[in-house]
């Protein structure tokens, strides 16, 4: 499944995709905005649980940015995408 298909909208930000997803040996996602003019994001990443794993305001080039996802251990992640456009919700798998 590739981004949208493993997303819950909260907003009009339906240009986001998160990929890959699910993750398998890759040390990173790419988070990437259908819309250039996005210059910042405000990632939240958590646990199926909700402890939080990530929170940081990152700067997007060309509209994209990438997350460091080596440390995670197999298992169901949420990742939340906020833009000045609104939010995205990303339920992450990593096998």
């Amino acid at each position: 499944l590739v981004g949208s298909e493993m997303c819950i909208r909260d907003s009009n930000t339906s240009d986001i995709i998160v990929y890959p997803n699910p993750i398998n040996n890759e040390n990173h996602v790419q988070i990437i905005t259908g819309n250039v003019s996005i210059k910042k994001v405000d990632l939240l990443l958590t646990s199926a649980l909700g402890k939080v794993l990530v929170s940081k305001n990152v700067n997007l080039k060309y509209g994209k940015t990438t997350l460091d996802v080596s440390n995670l251990t197999s298992g169901v992640y949420i990742l939340q995408v906020r833009s000045i456009e609104g939010q995205s919700n990303f339920k992450i798998l990593k096998k």
